[in-house]
């Protein structure tokens, strides 16, 4: 597999992509990732992301993400380990949301913004504003 800018036929702005080339030797685990899994996650994930952008604003930082990934974990371990039924988002979905919300930590461990957590009394203020200005 090879990783590198997409051509410039292409047209894209320089920074905006890559391109992955299977050159025939990967597994067909990795060959089956990139070909399906991972456009289907860059997709959910592009959604979720347009669909809760501003909602959150990162206050609890890479710690915060660490809660979502927690709580999908759990998600998972009950249907999988527990034998509960599938509501909801199906464990598919489950695993992507939590692939995303990896990356989410990522991105805030790799910004330093895992120390940008507001104090808990400012969080319950402003979602306490959130609710009375959407009821």
């Amino acid at each position: 597999m090879r990783i590198k800018p997409p051509p410039e036929e292409l047209g894209w702005p320089i920074g905006s992509g890559v391109l992955i080339e299977l050159e025939g030797n990967e597994t067909h685990e990795l060959a089956a990732i990139i070909k399906t899994y991972l456009p289907d996650w860059l997709e959910l994930f592009a959604e979720k992301n347009r669909k809760y952008a501003g909602l959150t604003d990162n206050e609890l930082g890479a710690k915060g993400k660490f809660v979502d990934v927690f709580r999908k974990t759990m998600v998972l371990k009950s249907r999988l380990w527990d034998g509960h039924p599938v509501v909801g988002e199906d464990n598919a979905e489950v695993i992507k949301d939590t692939i995303g919300h990896l990356f989410l930590m990522l991105y805030d461990l790799e910004r330093g913004n895992e120390e940008d957590a507001e104090p808990l009394a400012r969080l319950l203020e402003r979602a306490a504003r959130l609710i009375r200005d959407n009821t």
